[in-house]
């Protein structure tokens, strides 16, 4: 094969304007070209970057058509997937599962296995990926596909913890902790076909959150999964810094935005922004809880994002909703009596939950894990389950992914099942 390396030079950049549903946006896309008699032909470009994947354009292409492809080609993902793509100078991201966005900025190209990922000082606990690994149906963009209705209307969550692998050691207490934070999406699929017009009120509520109160309530207690007891009992438990979440509550949320933090790499922004001129009014609950002596609050937080009266939305599209316990580092796991080489286990439940005009769908599910700890007073995982909660069987339909549901509509004319 030829080689062209002594001809090909950097040409600065090309602007591409980028005409989707998502209004214009332009692209600085950096060229490496190759001259051929008078003209020049890009023989490659930068990577740019989607939540899917990282693409790279391989020539030759004409620069003349150059715009056009590259407009076609972004256009056409936009149309597709209702999101802005992001170049490698732009880290943000809009209407994301934030646990794939995570996954994909900082763990794609770790070791991992089911639902466990390694990077660095940073270990990574995936749920989707979990129940994937059971056969449960999932888009990288929303979560888990959970349960479907007989109209093609899907409910989605997803779960993930991120944590750095060495404790914060007190000479002044047994009890030490991993900087950790926890995060988690709902999002509602919806198509029209023939059903109530998806307007006013279609989606009533998307609900999330975790329980950090029964993960410190369930210190003592034996673990318990996959139908088994293990001769362990709970010695961690999982607590935030009070207030250190998002969203925070708020009257008409347009938009906001949740951070993913891993030093010394940027923080990922993940923008959530709803199809219409309205967006849903958020609220947050944070009771009951417990206060430890280093003032963090193990609460039950749980976010409820109400649609009600949010109207004007597409036909068809997915309403999302990300959330985050311990931005920066804000929450933690407690490993108490701490000894290194020791074991230690914590619970921490996970809540997902859809209301609709026609009905309403729940997931109960859990995370039970245990940590590993060395002289060197590193952490490793030594098991990570997330499903459904010890002895507990769901309520739902075969394939589904739920702990229960019911049936609002007054005429019948909706069923549940697995996704398809």
């Amino acid at each position: 094969m030829p080689s062209y390396s002594s001809h090909m030079q950097w040409r600065g950049g090309a602007n591409v304007v980028v005409y989707g549903t998502n209004g214009a946006r332009f692209y600085l896309i950096p060229m490496l070209e190759m001259p051929t008699n008078s003209n020049y032909t890009l023989v490659g470009a930068a990577a740019i970057r989607t939540p899917y994947r990282v693409a790279v354009l391989v020539g030759p292409v004409s620069l003349e058509g150059l715009p056009n492809l590259f407009r076609n080609w972004l256009a056409s993902i936009e149309t597709a997937k209702g999101d802005k793509p992001s170049t490698n100078l732009d880290p943000s991201y809009q209407n994301w599962d934030p646990c794939y966005v995570t996954y994909a900025n900082d763990f794609s190209a770790s070791q991992g296995s089911n639902s466990i990922y390694t990077s660095g000082n940073y270990i990574f606990l995936w749920g989707m990926q979990a129940l994937a690994s059971q056969g449960a149906h999932y888009s990288y963009d929303y979560g888990i596909a959970a349960v479907e209705d007989n109209y093609g209307d899907v409910f989605y969550y997803d779960s993930c913890i991120l944590m750095i692998n060495h404790p914060a050691i007190s000479s002044s207490s047994s009890t030490v902790a991993l900087p950790a934070e926890l995060i988690g999406d709902v999002a509602y699929g919806y198509t029209y076909s023939g059903e109530v017009w998806p307007g006013f009120s279609v989606l009533f509520y998307l609900i999330g959150g975790f329980d950090m109160y029964k993960s410190y309530e369930a210190m003592g207690n034996e673990v318990e999964f996959n139908g088994i007891c293990y001769l362990y009992t709970y010695n961690a438990y999982v607590a935030d810094g009070y207030g250190q979440y998002e969203p925070a509550p708020t009257s008409s949320a347009g938009s906001y935005s949740i951070g993913i933090t891993l030093f010394p790499e940027p923080s990922i922004s993940i923008t959530y922004t709803p199809p219409s001129s309205t967006g849903p009014s958020i609220s947050v609950s944070t009771t009951p809880y417990y206060v430890n002596q280093w003032q963090y609050y193990a609460y039950n937080i749980t976010w409820t994002f109400d649609y009600t009266l949010v109207s004007e939305l597409p036909n068809n599209g997915v309403l999302i909703n990300g959330f985050q316990v311990g931005p920066s580092w804000g929450a933690a796991i407690f490993l108490t009596n701490y000894s290194p080489g020791n074991t230690y286990w914590f619970y921490l439940p996970f809540n997902a939950e859809v209301e609709t005009f026609c009905w309403s769908a729940w997931a109960n599910m859990v995370w039970i894990v245990g940590l590993a700890t060395s002289s060197s007073n590193t952490v490793s995982i030594s098991t990570a389950y997330f499903g459904y909660p010890p002895f507990q069987q769901p309520n739902a339909p075969s394939g589904s992914w739920i702990s229960g549901y019911s049936i609002q509509c007054i005429n019948g004319n909706v069923s549940l099942s697995g996704p398809s």
